[in-house]
């Protein structure tokens, strides 16, 4: 239910690949319509094009929702599971469930959208679920001047979950906020690396939007943002990271390594990055 599916394919057979293993369906008990057959619970309803009742207020991503009308169901049928389960997600502003599905999701869409079908040099892309799915982070190779543009106009374009977009280097790792934020502390210049783009429509999850932006149309443009250095610069002008993987020889990290758990007594593993990657700038 958190995916986009492309028109004609069947719910139940995408849903089969995700869990490498085929639906079982078979025909609901008031309709032609195929349910799955191990469902716990299966509701059958008929919906009027005219007929609204007010639902809400309720908890969701972007907080308690407001009343609003919507599509009214009369229920003709009920079945279940002699001890049918009823599974819930409790949504929260806090990382959920459906926050985690729909990043991994999108990020994998828009991944493929740049890489395969654009050919942009994108090593990775991560709509970030911990900021409420508000922002997404692009590692990218900064090959030349106004690369970032043209991937944020295609981004913006085919997603319209974030208003916020931010671009690393290549090499950075995604697994932490501070990465993310270093990011823009130590490379983002404040008056020439962040960019706005206006006339374009509100997002889905933003939680900003004023009666007076609805009144003008709603729309609250976009931003992004450069974290990366400066495409014009040689492997020269780079500041040496200061951080382990860089600091210490090979030598000495394969004896830190070699005396983690026997001689200073440490459970777990030392956490060390594959070559070339590395955490913040």
């Amino acid at each position: 239910s958190a995916t986009s599916l492309p028109p004609m394919i069947s719910a139940a057979a995408y849903a089969g690949g995700l869990n490498l293993d085929p639906i079982n369906i078979i025909k609901a008990e008031t309709s032609g319509i195929f349910v799955p057959a191990d469902a716990e619970i299966v509701i059958e309803g008929e919906t009027a094009p005219n007929e609204f009742i007010e639902e809400g207020p309720f908890g969701s991503i972007v907080g308690y929702t407001k009343p609003s009308l919507q599509p009214l169901m009369k229920v003709t049928a009920i079945t279940h599971k002699e001890k049918c389960i009823l599974p819930v997600i409790v949504d929260g502003t806090k990382v959920s469930d459906t926050q985690i599905i729909l990043s991994m999701f999108e990020s994998v869409r828009i991944f493929r959208d740049l890489v395969e079908s654009n050919q942009y040099p994108v090593s990775w892309v991560n709509v970030v679920p911990d900021f409420g799915l508000g922002l997404c982070v692009i590692a990218v190779k900064n090959m030349y001047p106004g690369l970032t543009f043209r991937i944020a106009r295609s981004v913006f374009t085919c997603s319209n979950f974030f208003d916020k977009l931010l671009f690393v280097d290549a090499e950075v790792v995604p697994i932490a906020g501070p990465s993310i934020l270093a990011a823009i502390s130590a490379k983002t210049h404040a008056s020439r690396d962040i960019h706005f783009l206006h006339g374009l429509p509100p997002t889905l999850l933003n939680r900003y939007v004023t009666e007076e932006d609805k009144e003008k149309g709603g729309g609250a443009g976009r931003v992004y943002m450069e974290g990366c250095w400066p495409a014009h610069w040689s492997k020269s002008d780079l500041p040496m990271p200061n951080v382990y993987e860089t600091v210490f020889s090979k030598e000495i990290r394969e004896e830190v390594r070699g005396k983690w758990k026997g001689v200073y007594g440490f459970k777990e593993e030392i956490m060390e990055l594959p070559e070339g990657k590395r955490f913040e700038f």
